[in-house]
């Protein structure tokens, strides 16, 4: 697993873990999940979700899907080796893999076997995103040890800002802070903090805003249709789609990949004969006789 966020995905497979964590709720963590699941997913590469939030999580719901497996039915079943059987697609090629359906059945899945999970879930996932509990709890903890990057959510509001700056002091405490990107969600004109002192009063330099869209946000959420899919010109978006890119500025699309490697399997197939015969050397000496 590679820490360095300015490593691009040509130089190591794509088996990259991404903690979507919160030090309050309330700031988004799912709306973020959702919609940058959603910008990724239009790569065509296999983006999963995780919901970590294993007690009230939502985002089945923000994605407008009714799963019948969850993360109970493999901890109930111990059976983690077949976790591909569990996941819920997505119409946009999203994988689901919810959270239980009763706030009761979060126990089952231990901290310990959730960081497993997780673990053996990133081999088989080009980008595997964990919308993690609130807080430093056991299994959020478990998340972004395992994660590649933390995104931590938070609002321009001050309450949310004090107990951000707390968290991330934290995770410089428990050596986690070096993968943090911080991101501001509904951010907007009137916001009493100001961009330029996000940095300062947080720690983490790498800071993202998001503005918010009053009406469109929470009929999205409602309707269970990302932003990015519906309003794609819509600053959000646009500004999800940025963080995609920053975040991961080499993924290609898998059919432009294929389309490149096609250009250039021609430009090494010989002109004479058969058009599918690659060039070489006799091929050389016979057109040289002829």
């Amino acid at each position: 697993m590679t820490n360095d966020k300015h490593q691009t995905l040509e130089t190591y497979p794509l088996h990259e873990v991404i903690a979507v964590c919160g030090a309050v709720g309330g700031a988004g963590r799912t709306s973020v999940t959702v919609n940058l699941a959603a910008s990724l997913a239009k790569k065509k590469r296999r983006i999963r979700i995780v919901d970590g939030d294993l007690q009230f999580g939502d985002t089945a719901l923000a994605l407008d899907l009714q799963p019948s497996l969850t993360v109970k039915d493999i901890a109930e079943r111990e059976d983690e080796k077949n976790v591909h059987d569990y996941w819920t697609v997505h119409e946009s090629g999203i994988e689901l893999l919810a959270a239980p359906h009763r706030p009761e059945h979060a126990d089952l899945m231990t901290a310990d076997r959730f960081g497993s999970l997780i673990e053996s879930l990133q081999i088989s996932s080009d980008i595997l995103v964990v919308d993690a509990e609130t807080g430093l709890t056991e299994r959020s903890l478990q998340v972004m040890e395992k994660a590649d990057r933390i995104l931590l959510v938070t609002t321009p509001r001050m309450a949310a800002l004090k107990h951000t700056r707390l968290m991330a002091e934290t995770l410089q405490v428990l050596d986690l802070k070096h993968k943090v990107d911080l991101i501001v969600n509904q951010f907007t004109a009137d916001s009493v903090m100001k961009a330029k002192e996000m940095t300062e009063l947080t720690g983490v330099e790498n800071v993202h805003f998001l503005p918010y869209d009053y009406k469109r946000m929470p009929k999205s959420l409602d309707v269970g249709i990302p932003l990015v899919e519906s309003n794609p010109k819509l600053s959000f978006s646009i500004e999800i789609g940025k963080l995609a890119e920053e975040l991961f500025p080499n993924l290609q699309n898998t059919r432009e990949k294929q389309s490149a490697v096609n250009k250039m399997m021609n430009r090494l197939k010989g002109s004479r004969g058969n058009r599918h015969e690659f060039i070489s050397k006799t091929s050389i000496k016979d057109s040289r006789r002829s």
